[in-house]
């Protein structure tokens, strides 16, 4: 019984594991997750295990995606797919480049955040306060 339980979890893992995006650091750590954005400098990853990782862009190996992603290149342009990062060159959507090349990373949540912040509608991003104030006062004063 111990035995199956034992084999049971290792296949979970193993299919867990196989529909995560696989990152690999250049000092030989790996991180499975799910690839949040790439914008600047770093690399946001969320993990089940570890909650949001922040790491440089610079100390990453290889990135192995399962998920759908949009890479956006200095030209502005973007292409959408799963991305595969190894030896220097991005592949996405057909689409190859090379790391330095690469201006940011989203997830589909974050490529919608960014997009509304691009092109807002007339009723979003505003933000206000009000206040309603009351001042009065009374008595009589008398002085000699």
């Amino acid at each position: 019984m111990g035995l199956f339980s034992s084999r049971a979890a290792l296949l979970f893992l193993f299919v867990a594991s196989a529909f995560a995006d696989q990152i690999v650091l250049k000092n030989g750590d790996r991180i499975t997750g799910t690839v949040v954005k790439k914008d600047g400098a770093n690399l946001v990853i969320k993990s089940d295990l570890f909650g949001v990782i922040t790491t440089a862009w610079d100390k990453v190996e290889s990135v192995q995606g399962a998920g759908s992603v949009y890479v956006t290149n200095k030209e502005g342009k973007t292409a959408q797919g799963t991305v595969n990062l190894a030896n220097g060159v991005v592949e996405v959507g057909g689409a190859t480049l090379p790391v330095a090349d690469v201006n940011a990373i989203r997830n589909a949540d974050e490529q919608k955040a960014f997009e509304r912040l691009q092109s807002p509608g007339w009723s979003q991003l505003w933000a206000g306060t009000g206040t309603v104030g009351w001042a009065g006062s009374a008595g009589n004063a008398k002085t000699l």
